[in-house]
């Protein structure tokens, strides 16, 4: 067997989805990351480390058949640059030693890890999530941390998108041909019942717009809610409890650890999506390999859910929004009709073993040809 091909993935937030006992926000990001993380894992062919946030945890950790390591923050002052000396993150890449290092999300520490493999002859491949990363907004709104990563984005051997879209944005905006893989979305077993009603599942910030799920809870008195939030913000947090007091048919969850909220998205019927924009949800993904339709009312990722009947695409309508959700929730025959082409569409292009082969080949071609020639 040829020796295993070594991979290295940064995800400074990623910490409590690898140990549940710590506590820290984290985004789709790094939930998609994480699950490649524990496929990669788990493969004989692979040799994988993981750089994580400093969570107060060892320096060295073991999970999932990855070395996660806590990230080492240099405390020396700016001028040792002028002495060559390397960071205490630089010694960190450099003791890894793997052949690919992969980020995923628009952040300034892009460019210090891409020209790390610039300078070792090593791979950089990042992994695009949302469509900041890609149309440009990060680049242009971020000051110095925008040109710092605008920067990595031409120094990686390889760029992936979720969505055909964000490769069109990006080959736009940057003139950089990406590849486009979905998150590999871990699959769920659909339950006999349906007992969840209808739910949102994601991180609490503002852009995903929580609020409209209140609005929308307000209109269906007659129709049970529950969101599965992420806090971020305790101030954000609490503005959003605030607002659901006055509603009996919607529950408030914001503690559910990860590992348990696949059992949740399964046992649903609907999930809605209420965020502006979005690359390919880890939740939806999620939802529709247990045949729980969608119903989102700005995001529809390369029109899948208009054009295989996955669900409600509402184009921003509000009241649209409201009467698809009643329909599909009193009509048992319209919501079969959805949940079966959720299914299908799932098994046919989100198989994880599928998803994650495509990921392996990418950073497979990646360690054999570091350098673009």
């Amino acid at each position: 067997m040829d020796a295993p091909y070594k991979i290295c993935l940064i995800a400074p937030e990623a910490y409590p989805l690898f140990n549940p006992l710590a506590r820290g926000a984290y985004s789709d990001a790094d939930i998609a990351l994480f699950e490649l993380a524990r496929r990669l894992g788990n493969d004989s062919r692979v040799d994988l480390s993981v750089i994580v946030g400093d969570y107060q945890q060892e320096e060295v950790e073991y999970y999932s058949g990855a070395l996660v390591y806590r990230i080492r923050q240099s405390e020396e002052a700016g001028w040792r640059k002028w002495l060559g000396r390397k960071s205490g993150f630089e010694r960190q890449l450099d003791e890894i030693d793997a052949q690919v290092y992969c980020l995923s999300g628009a952040s300034p520490l892009a460019l210090p890890i891409a020209q790390f493999c610039k300078k070792r002859k090593r791979a950089f491949v990042f992994l695009a999530a949302h469509p900041r990363d890609c149309d440009g907004t990060y680049v242009h709104g971020a000051g110095e941390d925008g040109a710092m990563y605008r920067r990595a984005l031409h120094l990686a051997r390889a760029v992936t998108c979720q969505t055909k879209e964000q490769a069109r944005m990006l080959l736009r905006s940057e003139k950089i041909k990406a590849y486009t893989l979905p998150p590999a979305a871990s699959a769920l077993n659909a339950p006999e019942t349906r007992s969840g009603g209808v739910i949102w599942v994601g991180e609490l910030v503002e852009w995903k717009q929580p609020e409209f799920f209140f609005r929308l809870a307000a209109t269906l008195p007659n129709v049970s809610f529950t969101l599965y939030g992420r806090p971020r913000k305790q101030e954000y947090l609490e503005s959003l409890v605030e607002k659901t007091r006055h509603l009996p048919n919607l529950a408030f969850q914001n503690s559910v650890p990860y590992s348990e909220s696949g059992r949740f998205i399964a046992q649903a019927k609907l999930l809605v999506n209420t965020s502006r924009f979005e690359g390919w949800p880890y939740a939806s993904a999620q939802a529709l390999t247990a045949g729980v339709p969608i119903a989102s009312l700005h995001v529809d990722p390369d029109g899948v859910i208009e054009q295989n009947r996955l669900g409600i695409f509402a184009r921003g309508s509000e009241v649209h929004l409201a009467q698809e959700t009643e329909s599909i929730m009193t009509m048992p025959k319209h919501w079969a009709r959805f949940s079966q082409a959720a299914s299908a569409y799932a098994s046919q292009h989100l198989q994880a073993k599928d998803v994650y082969q495509r990921y392996l080949k990418l950073l497979a071609m990646c360690a054999k040809e570091p350098i673009l020639k």
